[in-house]
């Protein structure tokens, strides 16, 4: 699949066997996520935010509404938060909202600066391996891991999931919130489908995340899907929506994983 933005071309492969789908050409520099601008504007390609800090009431609010999702599917209010690309820190004010203790990581040194001068919060910069490597960050020590539309960034998400599966103390849960491949808005857009993007290297099915957590030693318990942007509202109503979401086809694709007890 072919998506083209002005001069920007973006070519995306499919799986036949799991559904998933990766960038193969033109894909963004990785250049692109440490620049202070990412913040500020999106490029043609559809990298980076057009008013990142302006939405901060929305955006922790949607943190908020994401961790109130994760401890009820998980059943237990984590004791310890890792946010891995944490941004301007929203969604660990959303974790500080209901006492529950951060850290953040993040490869750009204006987004570690803004959460500090927002809310006080210091953020590793740099890749969680990094932190983990460095010790800035204590192997076993997180209940809940959380990438929040990141790990379709990362170039290798199974090393990533692994550093992720360091991180967890046993018995503790990794969630991502990611673009899915499987959605039905990718049906009706196609190669304009929102989520294909020169920055986006992988859009997950729900087989292929399992995978990519089993390969890293940890166990999917959960996939289920949701839309953060109503585009199909107008086609379809809301219960019907909520069917298409139940279905496993929504554009928005979250997996919790489990990391097993020593």
């Amino acid at each position: 699949m072919t998506r083209s933005s002005g001069t920007q071309r973006s070519i995306f492969g499919r799986c036949d066997d799991c559904g998933h789908l990766a960038l193969v050409e033109g894909a963004a520099s990785g250049e692109v996520y440490s620049r202070a601008g990412y913040y500020s504007r999106r490029d043609g390609g559809g990298a980076g935010y057009a008013s990142y800090l302006a939405e901060r009431e929305y955006r922790e609010h949607k943190g908020g509404r994401l961790l109130d999702r994760i401890i009820a599917a998980t059943g237990r209010t984590p004791a310890s938060l890792l946010e891995v690309g944490s941004g301007f820190g929203f969604t660990r004010q959303a974790a500080a909202d209901r006492r529950i203790p951060s850290v953040g990581v993040d490869v750009n040194p204006y987004a570690a600066q803004s959460a500090l001068d927002l809310y006080g919060f210091r953020t590793f910069t740099g890749t969680l391996a990094q932190a983990l490597d460095e010790e800035a960050i204590r192997p076993g020590a997180f209940d809940l891991v959380l990438h929040q539309f990141v790990l379709e960034h990362i170039p290798d998400p199974i090393a990533e999931l692994s550093a992720v599966a360091r991180a967890l103390a046993p018995g503790g849960f990794a969630a991502a919130w990611i673009p899915s491949a499987e959605a039905v808005e990718l049906e009706v857009f196609g190669a304009a489908y929102r989520s294909l993007r020169h920055d986006h290297l992988h859009l997950f099915s729900r087989r292929s995340i399992a995978r990519a957590f089993r390969a890293a030693g940890l166990t999917l318990t959960i996939s289920e899907t949701d839309c953060s942007l109503h585009l199909l509202r107008g086609f379809l109503d809301d219960a019907e929506l909520r069917a298409l979401y139940a279905s496993g086809r929504g554009p928005d694709l979250l997996a919790l994983a489990h990391k097993e007890p020593s």
